[in-house]
């Protein structure tokens, strides 16, 4: 573990977070980069960089001029040189490697993660939370046996782990298997009853099963939630559109396709558009149908269905026959939208 020498001639005079590290022993990710940036923009902290490489002052003002440059020219980057130089003084500490691993990750850096990860492996093999890590740094690297092992083994290690059973569902909705799936989402609700995400999921393996009736309650009380993200209630409205389309509740389905699909920005793509497109048309606004499906049309100008709407909205506009003649569709043959 790593000693602390902070040279001040009074510890009392230290801020709190400081004197916390020094009875510790050890530095959060948070605490590393601002004592580098802070004391490279001129400000006091020089002894929190100087505790952290143990070094003497001109080499630890080195180390945070190093860090300000490398975080002006890609971001995390100070992050990463501290943390790597906190490996180089001490090598066994497996939380710094864990925090590399986990900036890594987030830097899309999975190949190097996997790395970090496996030297925690080698070390703490019955560690669960880092045999998850690994196998979702795996499953990025498609490495997907290596990734099922870890989830086994973090699983044996942990029956409950909320996350591992969250990878395991994963694996058995891609391989088809939908109750194993379900049992695994439904074990994820039996530990931590508010998890978003194991209703989300299971929700959506509902609406792939037309199970619509069970899931639209569980994706209302999501919505109805005020511990979810913005994401998640976007994703959660989605879903629940779905359902109402499914049961061609259209002007329910309108209302809550309408505001998600907003939230979605340019993640939407035209088969989106369209979806609430044929929604809005079906529950009799032609007007707001034709913005939607010029959004999907923007987005491909190919798209044989949002073609049709609009060849359906354009002749109905004239008062014309609803039968359209390039595509052979008419207005009760409207192309559905999947699940629809």
């Amino acid at each position: 573990m790593m000693r602390v020498s902070i040279h001040f001639r009074s510890a009392a005079r230290l801020p709190r977070t400081v004197r916390t590290c020094q009875r510790t022993g050890r530095f959060c990710r948070s605490t590393l980069i601002s004592a580098a940036l802070t004391f490279a923009s001129g400000l006091t902290g020089c002894a929190w960089v100087d505790a952290f490489v143990q070094r003497e002052p001109v080499e630890s003002r080195q180390l945070a001029a190093m860090a300000a440059e490398a975080e002006r020219t890609r971001p995390g980057a100070a992050e990463e040189l501290l943390l790597l130089r906190g490996l180089r003084e001490n090598p066994r500490d497996q939380d710094l490697r864990l925090q590399l691993a986990d900036l890594l990750l987030e830097q899309d850096r999975a190949g190097e993660a996997v790395e970090q990860l496996e030297q925690v492996i080698a070390t703490s093999s019955n560690d669960a939370d880092a045999r998850v890590r690994l196998a979702r740094a795996c499953r990025l690297t498609g490495q997907q046996t290596d990734a099922r092992r870890h989830v086994d083994a973090a699983l044996s290690i942990d029956p409950s782990h909320p996350q591992a059973l969250l990878l395991q569902g994963e694996f058995a909705a891609e391989s088809g298997r939908i109750s194993d799936a379900l049992e695994a989402y439904h074990h994820v609700l039996a530990v931590d009853s508010s998890n978003v995400t194991a209703r989300l999921r299971i929700a959506s393996l509902l609406l792939r099963s037309e199970r619509c009736d069970q899931a639209a309650p569980l994706l209302r009380s999501v919505c109805a939630s005020d511990c979810v993200t913005g994401e998640e209630s976007a994703q959660a409205r989605w879903l629940l559109g779905l359902a109402y389309g499914h049961e061609q509740r259209w002007t329910d389905a309108v209302h809550v396709l309408s505001s998600a699909i907003i939230e979605r920005g340019e993640t939407a793509t035209a088969d989106d558009w369209y979806r609430v497109a044929y929604a809005r048309y079906r529950a009799g606004d032609r007007e707001q149908s034709w913005d939607a499906v010029r959004q999907a049309l923007d987005l491909q100008p190919d798209h044989i269905n949002s073609l049709a709407l609009a060849e359906m909205l354009r002749r109905e506009s004239l008062q014309l026959e609803t039968t359209i003649v390039q595509t052979g569709h008419t207005s009760s043959q409207l192309p559905r939208p999947p699940g629809w």
